[in-house]
């Protein structure tokens, strides 16, 4: 508790004073009245499938189709308010397609420390558009702030970026344990650090591993990590291609103290490739 009180208290401050692989919509607000809304609207559309590790028999085998919409209009300044939504379909389960819950982001105008590294601040609201997770988990919503430290510069005449990345986030629900029992997350607080390369024109390569703390309604604390490893190629000016891997768990065993941190497991990796239009 004391963590997410530290962490949301920084999160305010820099909210009060003054964007990782999720996309969102935007608007941002300008004293110029001269540029149309169709110039201030920015988004993309992402067609995302994932598999997990072939050697897998085919009842535990598993596939996704996704489609993700991330809207962007700009207010001005450097303010942007963004969106995410999306459709997922789980291709070996009987259950139908289901809406993601749909985020909503406020970005502030960026802080530059210098001319390489910059303070970047968003706060974010989630609507349980997920039906699945609002009758099984009785979710009804969640508020957010993050704050993102990013260093930009060359090595050896290629683009590299590398940041650290902090957020703390309530959860809302109407019960404090899920359908089956289980109990339901209140807090979560997120570390991810990131690094991401350009050795020639048009291509990234891009790793992170992300570390997450959440807190019960009982003030159970679960810890869980993931890493991930993508390939990225811009094949037009606004179509980009990505393929790669991510994997994700329990970051300990059942002691509590045993690491169950690994960048592979086949019980768990999951192999993905996504198209991106932009607009």
């Amino acid at each position: 508790m004391r963590l997410l009180a530290f962490v949301a208290a920084i999160g305010l401050t820099f909210v009060s004073t003054s964007y990782g692989q999720e996309q969102t919509s935007s608007i941002q607000l300008d004293d110029a009245k001269d540029i149309s809304i169709l110039d201030r609207f920015h988004g993309s559309l992402v067609l995302e499938y994932s598999t997990n590790t072939q050697n897998y028999s085919s009842e535990q085998k598993s596939e996704s189709v996704a489609t993700y919409i991330a809207p962007s209009v700009d207010l001005g300044k450097d303010w942007t308010v963004s969106a995410l939504f999306g459709f997922s379909d789980e291709r070996r389960s009987p259950d139908p397609v289901r809406a993601t819950n749909t985020k909503v982001s406020l970005s502030i105008p960026k802080i530059a420390l210098n001319e390489k590294l910059s303070l970047g601040n968003k706060a974010n609201g989630y609507a349980p558009t997920n039906e699945k997770q609002r009758i099984d988990e009785s979710y009804r919503g969640s508020a957010e702030l993050e704050s993102k430290l990013k260093l930009a510069t060359r090595i050896l005449r290629a683009p590299f970026e590398t940041y650290y990345q902090i957020g703390g986030r309530q959860n809302f629900h109407q019960f404090d344990r899920s359908h089956n029992g289980v109990q339901n997350e209140k807090y979560r607080v997120t570390h991810t650090i990131g690094v991401s390369v350009e050795p020639i024109k048009k291509l990234t390569m891009s790793i992170s591993g992300t570390f997450q703390q959440g807190i019960s309604y009982f003030n159970r604390v679960r810890e869980k990590y993931s890493a991930t490893e993508s390939l990225g190629v811009a094949v037009l000016s606004n179509l980009s291609v990505e393929i790669g891997h991510t994997n994700g768990d329990n970051a300990f065993g059942p002691d509590g103290k045993t690491s169950n941190i690994s960048i592979y497991d086949k019980r768990t990796s999951q192999y993905f490739g996504n198209l991106n239009f932009s607009f």
